[in-house]
This record gives C-alpha cells, sequence and structure tokens, in this order.
C-alpha cells in the first residue's frame, strides 16, 4: 500500500503507471474507488478513466507510452473493447494506414468513435433509467458532465442491446 501511495505521489508518474497503481490498489482489497478519491484527492471519473487505460490494446498502449498519442486520446479510444480498439488501430493510428486520426483533437476523435463505433442510446425505445448509473454508459465516463451535452450517451455493453 505504502509503495502504491509513493508511486501515485510522484511528478513524473506517467498515465499507464498511474492506471495499474490504482489498479493494484482495487485488487489489492483495501481500497474502492471511493478510498481512492478520497486518498489521492481525484475525482472518481477521473480515476475511473485513468483505470481504463489499463485495457488499452499492446499497440496503442504503446502509443501512449511513447507520446505519440494524448493522454485523452487514449482514454477516449479505451472506452470500447478490445476489438474495436484493434480495427481503429490498424484503420487510423498503424503506420502507412491510409485515414490517420493521429493530428485529429480529442473532441473530434470522440465524436469519430462515437459516430462509427458506438450503440447510442437516443437509437432505441426502452426504459433508460439503469442506463443512468451503468459503467458502460459513456455519458458516466467524462470528467466534466456539461461536456456531455446532446446526445453523447453510448453503450460500450452491447449485450445491452440483444
Amino acid at each position: 500500500d505504502a509503495a502504491i501511495t509513493e508511486n501515485l505521489q510522484r511528478e513524473d508518474v506517467r498515465p499507464r503507471e498511474e492506471a495499474a497503481a490504482y489498479k493494484r490498489a482495487l485488487q489489492s482489497g483495501r481500497h474502492t474507488i471511493e478510498s481512492l478519491v478520497g486518498k489521492f484527492g481525484k475525482s472518481e471519473a477521473y480515476i475511473r478513466s485513468r483505470l481504463k487505460l489499463c485495457e488499452l490494446i499492446d499497440a496503442l498502449a504503446g502509443m501512449l507510452d511513447r507520446e505519440d498519442i494524448s493522454v485523452g486520446v487514449a482514454t477516449e479510444i479505451a472506452k470500447y473493447p478490445a476489438d474495436i480498439q484493434q480495427e481503429v488501430y490498424d484503420d487510423h493510428f498503424a503506420e502507412g494506414c491510409y485515414n490517420s486520426w493521429k493530428t485529429a483533437r480529442i473532441k473530434e476523435i470522440a465524436r469519430r468513435l462515437y459516430e462509427r463505433y458506438m450503440t447510442k442510446l437516443e437509437s432505441y425505445n426502452f426504459d433508460k433509467t439503469e442506463c443512468l448509473s451503468c459503467q458502460h454508459n459513456t455519458a458516466n465516463q467524462v470528467l466534466f458532465k456539461d461536456e456531455c451535452t446532446g446526445g453523447c450517451a453510448g453503450c460500450q455493453n452491447r449485450e445491452c442491446m440483444i
């Protein structure tokens, strides 16, 4: 626990190191996300977004580590399952890809991902009460709720739609 805390308090901690430290703290059973919020003074959304970085496919994780993509771009892509991440990497970030997204801004990448790969909740006619607090709802994954206006709620769990 002390090693995790010390690692997270370094000034030069890299995003994936931070994510791995949060994950280890949770896996230890001594912490919850709420206790990490209190201990490190970060918001729940911030910690959850960092934890998503642990789910990046290797190719994108390497790009983040080399700073070929920003933590914001990596966080947006990490919201999607591995098969979609691989497709996004192959089609838009791999060397020599025809339709590169490497210079696109975070909001533009988020929009492109949402339009191409997201199951948009607004397109479905069912009671979405449970979606309001679901971890798979992208509206619950933004750092600032006011950024999520006008239809950014999408379900990342395709099983919900079956």
